[in-house]
């Protein structure tokens, strides 16, 4: 009986611990639980606050990022609508460390004419230049008061400070734009470089210059070669005028969309083709399927395609007797038919290109270039009568000269396509007149003497070329002035500013003399003759067909975004005012 109670004791006791631990495991148990609870709870709170954190972040972000897109699409339309280019120009003018480009020691400053090419026609009045830009302008009838005009720009309290440039009868007009040079650099410095090929244009009035994918070396056809252009353009002391760049279209990149995309990405304006020989094995001649094949590519660029127009003889149309020193033998491998079938071929691959697109582009056309024949033109002014996309201009040389005037051997005036009879040269005087041809270029080609080979005058194997740019100007007026005595500078200035303005999206900037365009300018004499004397000639090559020439059309002044880069009094600035321009960086124009 004591075992037994002592063992149900014993068990008692035992159950008892037992329950005592369970509930303490229990205990524990609900200790855990809690601290549990209370660490979720923790962890949630932690959780909600991170995910509170985070979304504050996140909306701060998107709010950063909605400030910013805002603030870029105010200045993206602040700079479409010139208010970048305003406040520049004030910037410009008056900030004392900003240093004047050029021969004028202010960046602000009004020019007076009698005869200033206006929209529509010649104008008198007053131009009101600040920094990079013209501020204002206030033209109208001869004879204007200065004072009132003065007053009519400036206000009353600043006229009596302002510099003033009074040109009196000269003619003050927009800066030629000059979409057909050929320089140089690289590779062929000999020959001429941008330096030198720049002076030469600021003395002949030219504010811009467009270079030619050839004949530098290497030749201009890769995204490399058109970055490297630019960059020698923009470097300290390159240029005295504003410079841009075509790229060539070759075979090798005709049917290369990417390639022919880049091109224009990396700043060409568009591009150029040969349709015969260019010269230089480097830069190849391409075919109308070529041409055919990038023309939607180009099209979607919304750039000009210019093309020299000419396509060459089968050998048994070729007299191979020819005396090589008599320029009727240049002419005689050279006839009009080569440029007829050429432009046959792109009126043909235009109206192709019309059938299969109707997406209109503003920018886009064929321009051929440096027409000399005018049956050529003809065919031409008929395509654009039928809504075809081309323009077409034509060259100085072409208007002042003809076959009948060039000597035995004179292979100065040697150039492709060739100067031919007077009859077609007054009929090519009468297309400018009547807007016919779109645009004047100067085909500027230099190359040293012995390339030319005045010693032997041979005509067919020598360099066709003419150096130019330095006398576009006056050559052009000489010969309108010809066709017509009562010509207004103002056709003269639409052939060389204005559409050439155009055919490089930039009318909006150029061309012009209006508020908020670019001031470019040039001041010229139409009645006295120009400086053609060997030592007046910036052109590094000398020998040319209009050194010594007569041609009324002296240039007095030019101006290069509101930089005085020469004068007639003084010579070329000493300091270089230009630089490059690259098509993608233009301002693009406020759309209506």
């Amino acid at each position: 009986m004591v075992e037994t109670t002592v063992d149900r004791g014993e068990g008692e006791a035992s159950g008892l611990t037992r329950r005592v631990k369970q509930k303490t495991n229990t205990s524990d148990a609900a200790t855990r639980l809690s601290t549990s609870r209370t660490k979720s709870k923790k962890n949630a709170g932690s959780a909600l606050r991170k995910m509170k954190e985070e979304a504050h972040v996140t909306r701060y972000l998107l709010s950063g990022v909605m400030h910013i897109a805002v603030l870029g699409a105010v200045v993206r339309m602040m700079y479409i609508g010139g208010v970048i280019d305003l406040m520049e120009s004030y910037y410009d003018a008056w900030a004392p460390w900003v240093v004047p480009c050029g021969l004028l020691e202010t960046k602000e400053y009004v020019i007076f004419s009698e005869h200033i090419v206006g929209r529509y026609g010649m104008v008198a009045g007053g131009i009101h230049v600040r920094g990079e830009i013209i501020a204002g302008t206030f033209l109208g009838r001869q004879g204007l008061n200065r004072s009132l005009i003065l007053e009519r720009l400036l206000g009353p309290k600043k006229s009596s400070s302002i510099h003033i440039l009074d040109y009196k009868d000269y003619v003050v007009g927009p800066g030629l734009i000059d979409v057909h040079v050929h320089m140089n650099d690289p590779g062929r410095a000999d020959w001429e470089t941008m330096y030198q090929a720049t002076q030469a244009a600021a003395a002949g009035g030219v504010t811009m210059v467009v270079d030619m994918p050839l004949n530098s070396d290497p030749v201009t056809t890769t995204k490399k070669r058109v970055l490297e252009k630019i960059r020698i353009g923009a470097g300290k002391n390159s240029s005295f005028v504003q410079v841009g760049v075509w790229a060539g279209l070759v075979p090798e990149n005709a049917r290369n969309p990417s390639v022919l995309k880049g091109l224009v990405r990396a700043g060409a304006f568009g591009f150029k083709a040969f349709m015969a020989h260019s010269g230089i094995n480097d830069f190849e001649k391409v075919s109308i399927d070529d041409i055919e094949a990038a023309l939607p590519v180009i099209r979607s660029l919304d750039v000009p395609l210019l093309v020299h127009a000419e396509l060459e003889l089968d050998e048994e149309e070729v007299d191979a007797d020819l005396q090589k020193d008599l320029y009727s033998s240049w002419l005689q491998i050279r006839p009009p038919e080569m440029e007829r079938r050429a432009v046959q071929q792109l009126i043909d691959a235009l109206e192709k290109l019309e059938k299969t697109s109707t997406n209109e582009k503003k920018g886009f056309r064929i321009h051929v270039v440096h027409i000399s024949d005018d049956k050529a033109l003809q065919m031409i002014v008929d395509a654009k009568k039928r809504h075809l996309p081309i323009t077409v201009e034509t060259c100085p040389h072409y208007l002042l000269f003809s076959k009948e005037m060039i000597p035995k051997g004179a292979t100065e005036f040697k150039c492709a396509p060739p100067i031919r009879d007077a009859e077609n040269r007054d009929a090519l005087r009468r297309g400018v007149l009547r807007g016919d041809i779109d645009g004047m270029s100067s085909d500027h080609s230099p190359s040293p003497e012995s390339m030319k080979m005045k010693d032997t005058g041979d005509f067919l194997n020598s360099w066709g070329g003419i150096s130019v740019v330095q006398y576009s100007l006056p050559a052009t007026w000489e010969s309108l002035v010809s066709a017509d005595p009562s010509v207004s500078p103002f056709v003269l200035h639409a052939a060389f500013s204005g559409f050439p303005a155009s055919l490089l999206g930039m009318e909006h900037l150029k061309g012009r003399i209006s508020d908020g365009k670019h001031a470019d300018l040039v001041v010229w004499d139409p009645k006295s003759n120009a400086d053609t004397s060997r030592e007046g000639c910036y052109q590094t090559q000398k020998l040319s067909p209009y050194m010594g020439r007569a041609m009324r059309g002296k240039v007095v002044s030019t101006f290069v975004m509101g930089s005085m880069v020469y004068d007639s009094g003084v010579g070329v600035s000493a300091t270089s005012c230009g630089t490059s321009i690259a098509k993608k960086s233009i301002r693009k124009k406020r759309k209506s």
